[in-house]
């Protein structure tokens, strides 16, 4: 009597994790692009796609790839590392992710017309929500509502 012994391909499930994490990326900087073409008005004639294509993609890319994060990180308590890490403890990422929220900040409530677009982006879920249109109040609160959503 033989028996057959099977060995698990560690190496190939790495790389088909690697490559989820990577397409995960690949949407949401879609997603992210997207929303960057809507500032250019384009987004005017079908809303309702480019609502659906930026926060849509950006949702899914994020939320797999935070899954991915999760499930392959040791279980217990995950501050490993957190403390040293660039996005942390001053890193580049860091910097620019605080200029850029300080910069949207900034925009949002001195200079709103600059991000009309992307207000106009979110009318129709303000019109399914409130029944009117949306502000870039609306907006801060739909791109809230997103990142704690993702997260």
């Amino acid at each position: 009597m033989t028996e057959t012994v099977q060995t698990y391909n560690y190496s190939s499930h790495k790389n088909n994790v690697l490559l989820i994490k990577k397409i995960s990326l690949a949407v949401l900087s879609a997603g992210f692009l997207f929303l960057l073409i809507s500032l250019t008005g384009i987004s005017d004639n079908r809303p309702v796609a480019f609502l659906i294509l930026s926060l849509g993609l950006i949702f899914t890319g994020a939320s797999c790839f935070y899954l991915i994060q999760v499930k392959e990180s040791p279980a217990g308590i995950k501050n490993n590392g957190i403390f040293f890490g660039s996005m942390t403890y001053r890193g580049i990422p860091a910097w620019i992710t605080g200029i850029l929220l300080t910069g949207f900040y900034v925009i949002l409530y001195w200079f709103p017309h600059l991000v009309e677009n992307w207000t106009r982006l979110v009318d129709p879920l303000s019109y399914t929500l409130r029944g009117k249109q949306a502000s870039h109040w609306f907006l801060y609160g739909t791109f809230y509502t997103v990142a704690v959503l993702v997260m």
